[in-house]
């Protein structure tokens, strides 16, 4: 009997970006039980995360920006491979390609899944991506979302029927729970991971940085990730270097072992102005890091409980973000009671409570 044939629509799998992270760790689960495919706008290299062989990998060839013109250039080819590969369910990772989709799956009659990984009660001001989401969220099989926060706001913004939408978690990788035992309590090394851009906050990273270490000189911020060309005027490393805390506050760059990493830092911080259900934090919390937070609409109070594994801080005050993270840096006794209280609601992000959600949504549209 044939296994059903689902695909992933995204721009390309050299985007180290989570949503890309999230869509490789499902496909790859996914193709235990269904045919699996990447269908990608354009191949822009290697891919950044692991993918299992039996997922065939597509490229389209469309290097397009504006949605209008992808969703010319998509048309013809995305309806051919739908066909000749015998698509039943394809899921769109972002809001530009599942836009251009529209038209080739309803050609072919194909239900269409708008995954949507960011939250929509961040971008209620912006009035054209609005009108974007409410379309998708229409016009798609299904819209699923990574937090009940964000699916009651596009059933009470959009008068979306309930039953198109999904709130289907990220999930944490089994293996990442086991390093949370290697936690080292001694450790004087902060860390932040994210894309070097506006919404991720580096100027508020910075502002805290400046406020938090001076007086410790023993302690160290590492960053992880890279910078996004035209997303940033700011630049990090220049303006560490002028408050004098060039030595402690390390850009590390982009790493395929983030992982591995965890276990030997104390502190886990995020200094985002929006998120919707921050990786970054979940991974952290999995490895047992105490962690500081903006208290941002969606995301950071679903993972953290305040005071127990935690501080939520009131956005954006970095004065009081550099108060609780002092507080933690100087306590080796409140680092190692957060590290025990970190397991606390993880098991809501296991593999084994998600990935059915999956597959019982693939199951409904065939």
């Amino acid at each position: 009997m044939a296994r059903p044939r689902i695909a992933f629509l995204i721009s390309t799998l050299a985007d180290m970006g989570g949503a890309i992270k999230v869509a490789t760790e499902v496909a790859n689960a996914l193709v235990e039980e269904y045919d699996v495919s990447f269908i990608q706008l354009a191949d822009k290299g290697a891919p950044a995360f692991a993918i299992d062989p039996r997922i065939a990998c597509l490229s389209l060839g469309i290097d397009a920006e504006r949605i209008v013109d992808k969703a010319k250039a998509l048309l013809g080819p995305l309806r051919r491979v739908i066909r000749e590969q015998g698509i039943q369910v394809l899921l769109g990772v972002s809001a530009d390609e599942v836009s251009a989709a529209l038209l080739p799956c309803k050609l072919t009659r194909t239900p269409l899944v708008f995954c949507d990984h960011e939250s929509l009660m961040s971008q209620i001001d912006l009035k054209k991506t609005m009108l974007v989401k409410r379309t998708l969220a229409r016009q798609c099989a299904r819209t699923v979302v990574l937090t009940e926060a964000s699916r009651q706001a596009y059933i009470r913004e959009f008068q979306i029927r309930p039953d198109k939408l999904l709130r289907i978690p990220n999930w944490i990788p089994d293996r990442l729970e086991e390093r949370a035992s290697s936690w080292d309590p001694a450790s004087k090394r902060v860390i932040w991971a994210g894309r070097l851009d506006v919404e991720k906050g580096v100027d508020h990273l910075f502002e805290v940085a400046r406020r938090v270490l001076p007086g410790r000189p023993g302690w160290a911020i590492d960053v992880y990730g890279r910078a996004v060309l035209g997303t940033s005027d700011f630049d990090l490393e220049a303006a560490a270097e002028e408050a004098g805390i060039g030595a402690q506050l390390v850009l590390k760059g982009q790493v395929h072992d983030l992982y591995e990493r965890y276990p030997s830092y104390g502190v886990g911080i995020l200094t985002s102005y929006r998120e919707s259900l921050p990786l970054f934090l979940l991974e952290a919390k999995a490895c047992g890091l105490p962690l500081v937070s903006f208290d941002v609409v969606t995301g950071p109070s679903e993972i953290i409980s305040d005071g127990v594994n935690g501080y939520l801080i009131p956005p954006y005050d970095c004065d009081a973000f550099a108060a609780k993270l002092g507080a933690l840096m100087d306590d080796d006794d409140l680092r190692q009671e957060f590290h025990e209280a970190a397991p606390q609601g993880l098991e809501q992000y296991s593999k084994a409570a998600i990935y059915p959600q999956w597959t019982a949504l693939i199951h409904a549209l065939l």
